[in-house]
């Protein structure tokens, strides 16, 4: 269980679109490596669906198409009344596993499950541990079933702060990545720091604090 989170319009889905293109096929994204493809199953509860792919587009330019189904976006925009369930209740639970075991079934492998975002995806009162831990419940569920999943979120009030709401979300996290915009005057390129919040199995030099410059052209750089 992992959290990308940040303040809006700082890069998260960017950021994640790209990590999780590299993983679909097996290749680096900035200073790490991916030993072989994994599948992804992308819940998007957010975006416009032409925007999306026309993200996704840009990394498929760069390293390639993935193999069949092994990498799938669910939009909300597709959905009966363009709505996904709220994955607090049984029902949208119940429909994202299920296609979840369907691309395992195709690919043979557990797909990543990437949740785009936690608020747009679920009407949980944000500051009470009581209704996220719904949620959390059927992360845990997930867990136990071996699929790896990313929780994209936003940022409360404070600058520089992890997940708004209650501060429970990560309790059973093993990673949550901050995500914060740096404003480069005259920059073309999307430049964002990243600050591991949580890093448990980590080593203390893997988790060192770095930028990460984005082109729009389906290229990451990393740089200190």
């Amino acid at each position: 269980i992992n959290f990308i989170s940040g303040p809006k319009g700082n890069g998260k889905t960017e950021f994640t679109l790209g990590l999780t293109s590299a993983l679909s096929q097996g290749k680096s994204f900035l200073k790490y490596s991916c030993p072989k493809p994994t599948p992804v199953l992308y819940i998007d509860g957010e975006m416009d669906p032409y925007d999306l792919l026309e993200r996704k587009d840009a990394y498929e330019e760069v390293l390639g198409l993935p193999e069949q189904n092994y990498f799938k976006i669910i939009n909300y925009a597709q959905q009966f009344k363009e709505t996904i369930p709220d994955i607090k209740e049984p029902l949208g639970q119940k429909l994202i596993l299920e296609q979840a075991l369907l691309q395992e079934r195709q690919t043979g492998k557990k797909p990543f499950i990437i949740l785009d975002n936690l608020r747009s995806l679920s009407n949980y009162k944000e500051n009470d541990s009581d209704e996220y831990r719904l949620i959390n419940s059927w992360l845990l569920k997930l867990r136990g079933l071996k699929f790896g999943i990313i929780v994209i979120d936003h940022h409360g009030k404070v600058a520089g702060g992890g997940p708004r709401g209650t501060s429970s979300k990560t309790d059973n996290a093993n990673v949550s990545i901050l995500i914060n915009s740096v404003r480069e005057k005259g920059n073309p390129n999307m430049v964002m720091k990243v600050t591991f919040d949580k890093a448990r199995g980590l080593k203390p030099d893997e988790t060192e604090e770095f930028e990460a410059v984005y082109d729009f052209r389906g290229r990451w750089v990393y740089q200190d």
